[in-house]
């Protein structure tokens, strides 16, 4: 089953995304959002990507690439965590590259991503997203997703703490 809208395409890891993942993962602005806290290798990312199995009932998680239909261009990354198949749930997280920001395409991933999570017949997706992260707030918010709960001081920035909003989205059936 392929999932696309007339703009984008999921598709799985590829081991020709070393250097993507190599810029991804070692951007280092792109760290307070999440708990990175040190750059990966060459090494490191190719070992995940040759033993990448694509399997979430295995591995409780999955990355996929969203990519341009007209160019095959990657735009961003998705991933579905924490897969809980028994309660019909999973995180997600998302990012979209520099170069493709602004543009849409984040909508596009959410809603791409949420016709997956229904394939899967999960019940809902859940994101917690930092809170001075307006536009991921802001594209995750108009596609559906409701605020349920913040929490205090949740990701350090600098000397200080910040909140971050869980987001979730209850999933209707196809």
């Amino acid at each position: 089953m392929l999932f696309a809208d007339d703009t984008l395409r999921l598709r799985a890891l590829d081991p020709a995304d070393i250097d993507l993942m190599m810029r991804w993962e070692n951007d280092t602005d792109l760290w307070r959002y999440g708990s990175t806290t040190a750059p990966f290798n060459r090494h490191i990312i190719w070992e995940y990507l040759k033993s990448y199995e694509a399997d979430i009932y295995r591995t409780r998680q999955l990355r996929l690439i969203a990519e341009r239909i007209d160019t095959g261009e990657p735009v961003g990354a998705l991933d579905l965590f924490d897969f809980d198949p028994v309660n019909h749930r999973a995180m997600v997280g998302m990012l979209i590259d520099r170069a493709h920001q602004r543009r849409g395409y984040a909508k596009r991933c959410i809603a791409l991503l949420a016709d997956y999570a229904r394939s899967l017949e999960l019940h809902q997706l859940v994101a917690i997203i930092a809170a001075d992260n307006e536009p991921c707030l802001t594209a995750f918010s108009r596609y559906g997703y409701s605020r349920v709960a913040t929490l205090p001081q949740w990701l350090r920035r600098g000397d200080t703490f910040i909140d971050a909003f869980v987001l979730q989205m209850i999933l209707s059936p196809r």
